[in-house]
């Protein structure tokens, strides 16, 4: 269907993140074209560590407007959230590499006695 466990369709149904109907006598969820929509979104959005508090607000405006506006701007913050974090963690890996390069180098904090032990 999208890719996950039944028990995680559980977990976002109880979140509100899903609505499937149920099937009268059985009470099996049954996951019209509309819900199939909503949890290849969620699953998606999940995939990239998106909140579920976010991805409730992304789908509220998917079912309200229909438009996918919210869903594209969310995805350009979080496109700009990982490129700042991602630079900041190239800028210390240049960092460390350049105090093992260079130890001695000018700048190049000296690692205090505890720390050589």
């Amino acid at each position: 269907m999208v890719g996950v466990r039944p028990p995680v369709l559980r977990l976002w149904e109880a979140r509100g993140l899903l609505r499937p109907e149920r099937e009268a006598g059985t009470g099996y969820r049954r996951y019209g074209r509309t819900e199939l929509h909503a949890a290849r979104v969620v699953a998606l959005l999940r995939r990239a560590h998106h909140p579920l508090a976010t991805i409730e607000a992304v789908l509220a405006e998917l079912r309200e407007t229909g438009s996918p506006d919210r869903v594209l701007a969310e995805l350009g913050r979080r496109d700009r959230e990982v490129t700042r974090r991602s630079l900041r963690c190239l800028a210390a890996s240049a960092a460390l590499h350049a105090f093992l390069e260079h130890p001695g180098a000018p700048g190049a904090a000296a690692p205090s006695p505890a720390q050589g032990r």
